[in-house]
């Protein structure tokens, strides 16, 4: 599905929302680690993604040891009762599923705007209709990594070149089945888009084909470049595994399309 970047800006209340339940998150992750003040360095818990995208199927995602969780920030009504949009929580229920995720929601109760469940991680499964423990749930044993944090990491490592170029990033997406996946400003400042194209060893990005063709105008008619990202692991370069080592290899956006 082509990803067109013009978009309604979300609504204050939910950014509200969403950034009340990073610093509590933040906050929980520290104390279930020991750790008694922000500046302290995470033991098992990290972020993978914290910025706003669009399209998402979540609102944010971390990983706490070997288990990775995909968060749907939703008000609640006084009985608990989730006020959402039905297609979000399908498709976060499609995708967790696809990629081994754990589904969470983080509930904000719609009279007080703060957590639903205050002295908790304040996460809950909408599907297993239970609380959610990361620190219980998570074990030093090895997962191999799934497409899509594949997609986010190889999205994420051409994110931050954009930003090393002092070029304007103006939005990304590394939702399934989305492309292209990223646009930005070139050095003329027009707007153009960037695929990315990513793979694991001993698959080559390198030699990955991609056609736009069928693509709107709406894209279309702007510049578009692609970026090669291939990964490969550090101790078996066949295999990729939640928080071990692995290497990268990626030289660069290079032009694609011209309008």
């Amino acid at each position: 599905m082509p990803y067109i970047i013009g978009r309604s800006d979300p609504e204050r209340q939910f950014l509200n929302d969403r950034a009340m339940a990073l610093a509590y998150t933040e906050k929980n992750a520290l104390k279930s680690e020991g750790i008694s003040s922000f500046t302290g360095e995470h033991k098992f818990f990290r972020w993978i993604k914290t910025e706003l995208s669009y399209p998402s199927f979540d609102d944010f995602t971390f990983g706490y040891k070997n288990q990775i969780f995909s968060v749907m920030v939703l008000r609640a009504t006084e009985k608990g009762i989730l006020i959402n949009p039905r297609p979000r929580i399908e498709a976060l229920r499609r995708e967790c599923s696809s990629n081994n995720l754990i589904p969470c929601v983080f509930p904000v109760h719609c009279i007080t705007g703060k957590p639903f469940f205050p002295g908790t991680w304040n996460l809950v499964d909408p599907f297993a209709k239970k609380a959610v423990d990361p620190a219980a749930m998570s074990s030093d044993d090895d997962i191999e990594m799934s497409d899509w944090e594949l997609r986010n990491w190889a999205v994420q490592v051409v994110y931050e070149h954009l930003k090393r170029e002092g070029l304007e990033r103006l939005s990304f997406s590394d939702a399934p089945g989305i492309d292209p996946q990223i646009w930005f400003r070139d050095s003329d400042g027009k707007e153009c888009w960037l695929e990315v194209l990513y793979a694991r060893y001993p698959d080559d990005a390198e030699n990955m084909s991609f056609s736009c063709s069928g693509w709107p105008c709406e894209v279309l008619c702007h510049n578009g470049y692609i970026a090669r990202v291939g990964f490969a692991g550090a101790e078996d370069m066949s295999r990729l595994f939640r928080t071990k080592g692995a290497y990268v290899k990626f030289r660069g956006i290079e032009i694609f399309h011209r309008a």
